[in-house]
């Protein structure tokens, strides 16, 4: 999973998506990508809503 956080992580920071003070509504099907981007980016410590 390590590779997987570090990925998201550096794709933020390089392309300056969002900061650690925004709010982030992640679209949530249920499915694997998404329930795996809403767990990376809490984990991260990103402000995170299901959506």
């Amino acid at each position: 999973m390590d590779y997987v956080e570090d990925t998201i992580h550096n794709t933020i920071a390089s392309r300056c998506l969002f900061s650690r003070d925004d709010r982030i509504g992640v679209g949530c099907s249920g499915g694997k990508d998404s329930t795996v981007l809403l767990s990376v980016l809490m984990k991260l410590g990103y402000n995170v809503t299901a959506l």
